[in-house]
């Protein structure tokens, strides 16, 4: 032991050395056997944890956002997030960002375009911060009266509306002066007095020729025109005798007793197509939701009529700049034979109104006589002329045309279906809120039936009860319906449908059709051709865009179509 000691303090390093080292073995043993075999543990099971989620984020498949919307999603497996996938996909959300943004601001162009500055807005009445003048108002109704002329009449540059040639066979006293020359010329190349002194051979040879002259006088006038339509009214001056039709029928529009001071009345005949508004004949100043709404009604005209025009033509192209120039066909060529009627249907579909289809009979009432059946007149005073059939029937038939100005019925019919969420206000501004009244009412459209419109961020929804699209009124565009009756070949239907959707995103959203007997049509003076022609009903949705038609909104249109104060 002695030794031991002796050793130690003669070799102190050596000998802390080896205690150290003792110590190492004892700490490593302790290490190794006691606390490894947990920890070693602890770490299998967290690595196998990791390891087993990426062995799943590897296997497992994930869509990611087609750069091409019109493309479905790209499906990707084995892939391991990092920031070259983040990349990518923000990419993605911002190219269909820009795509949206493109697509909105083109199609508000393309609906803009042609309608902003025509007609009788000019920032004069529609737009303009000021209160129109009486002379601007003035101005707007004649505007809106020769808007209908502008279509088929030179004269009316400036209202920009599409020109077609139009006309009627000839009328009964013209066949018979053609027939009657025919025979003088005839009786006259055989040397007898009349048809008394003619052989039965001279007779039927005659009579072969008054066939002939016939169809020739007949064939002349469809080659003169593009399409059949009665749509010239008589101008009369107050002075001429003769009672012009009550006020909101399809009559003489004249007020009552027409206009005075020598400046003539409009008679329209009960064939006339288009539904005229009473105060565009009367005596008093419009108020600016008529005008409004006859804005609306000759945009809507201008564009069915401009389809129906490019439908009836054929297309030219310029080399030299790419546009397009539209060469009319005649009547029995065109596929477009004849214009029957064109209504715009009342109220905005949605609001104030359900549409041209699967609706309910109108609750309006009025002073004017309406129409409520197949070309005939509601009783005076019942302003019915609104009032559709039932779901999926035709209602008021075109040749009716609908409610006529003065009875506003069918404003109120159309609510029944408007989605919503609640019969009182929950504070939330949603649909089915309930309108806060305001100080100035239209007289033109009813109360909406939504207080507050989502805006452009929420996501609009469809309800097909309006129609086969889904579309109706919202804070982004305003549906409008109108009603069309056609004769039309049968065979270049989708043509038609095409040239609506081109013209400004019209389309058809119903119809139904019935078979034309042509001979009969013929006896009537109806050259139509070869081709097989049907009697069409459409109804057909346009749309219009508030992004430009807000700013030119009277205050009291922008009211009944509860426009949100923060929309511009």
């Amino acid at each position: 032991m002695k030794n031991a000691l002796d050793w130690i303090k003669s070799n102190p390093i050596s000998a802390a050395s080896a205690v150290g080292a003792f110590i190492f073995i004892l700490v490593f043993a302790y290490v190794f056997f006691i606390l490894a075999p947990s920890f070693r543990a602890r770490v299998v099971e967290e690595n196998g944890k990791q390891a087993n989620d990426l062995n799943a984020l590897m296997r497992a498949s994930v869509e990611l956002p087609n750069p091409n919307p019109n493309d479905p999603p790209l499906e990707i497996s084995n892939l391991v997030i990092n920031q070259q996938v983040i990349d990518y996909v923000q990419n993605v959300y911002d190219t269909v960002g820009r795509q949206s943004a493109q697509i909105k601001n083109t199609s508000l162009d393309i609906n803009r375009r042609q309608h902003e500055n025509f007609t009788f807005v000019g920032r004069r009445v529609f737009g303009n911060p000021s209160t129109p003048s009486a002379t601007d108002l003035i101005s707007a109704t004649e505007a809106y009266r020769n808007s209908f002329l502008a279509m088929f009449k030179d004269g009316y540059p400036a209202l920009n509306m599409p020109r077609i040639a139009v006309g009627l066979p000839p009328t009964l006293e013209e066949v018979t002066a053609d027939l009657d020359r025919v025979v003088y010329e005839y009786i006259d190349s055989v040397g007898a007095e009349s048809t008394g002194d003619l052989t039965q051979a001279q007779a039927e040879e005659l009579y072969q020729l008054q066939q002939v002259a016939v169809m020739e006088i007949l064939k002349g006038r469809a080659e003169s025109v593009s399409l059949y339509a009665d749509v010239m009214p008589i101008v009369r001056e107050a002075s001429d005798t003769g009672t012009p039709g009550a006020p909101g029928t399809p009559g003489a529009l004249g007020g009552s007793g027409g206009q005075t001071g020598g400046s003539g009345f409009a008679e329209y005949s009960t064939e006339y197509p288009f539904t005229i508004a009473e105060w565009a004949y009367s005596a008093e100043t419009p108020a600016l939701d008529e005008l409004w709404e006859g804005q609306v009604q000759i945009w809507i005209i201008r564009d069915i009529m401009t389809a129906i025009m490019r439908t009836n033509s054929t297309q030219v192209p310029n080399p030299a700049d790419g546009s397009v120039t539209y060469q009319p066909l005649n009547v029995i060529e065109a596929p477009v034979k004849r214009l029957i009627s064109l209504e715009v249907i009342d109220g905005y579909v949605g609001l104030h109104s359900g549409g041209g289809i699967n609706t309910v009979a109108g609750t309006g009432t009025g002073t004017g006589a309406g129409v409520a059946g197949p070309g005939g007149l509601g009783a005076p005073g019942s302003g019915r002329g609104g009032a559709l059939g039932a779901p999926g029937g035709r209602g008021a038939m075109p040749g009716g045309r609908g409610a006529m100005p003065g009875g506003r019925g069918g404003l109120q019919g159309g609510r029944g279906g408007m989605p919503t969420a609640n019969t009182e206000d929950d504070g939330t501004g949603g649909l089915g809120a309930t309108p806060e009244p305001v100080a100035e009412v239209s007289t033109v459209y009813n109360e909406p039936a939504v207080a507050t419109l989502p805006n452009e961020r929420q996501a609009i929804i469809d309800s097909f009860h309006f129609g086969p699209t889904g579309r109706f009124s919202n804070s982004v565009f305003d549906v409008r319906h109108a009603r069309l009756t056609i004769h039309i070949a049968w065979e270049s239907l989708p043509e038609f449908f095409e040239q609506l959707r081109l013209t400004n995103f019209m389309t058809v959203i119903d119809m139904q059709f019935r078979d034309i007997d042509e001979y009969n049509a013929l006896a009537s003076g109806y050259v139509y051709g070869e081709a097989d022609v049907v009697e069409v009903d459409l109804v057909i949705e346009t749309l219009w865009f508030r992004g430009w038609t807000v700013p030119l909104m009277p205050e009291i249109v922008k009211k009944a179509l509860a426009v949100s104060e923060e929309q511009p």
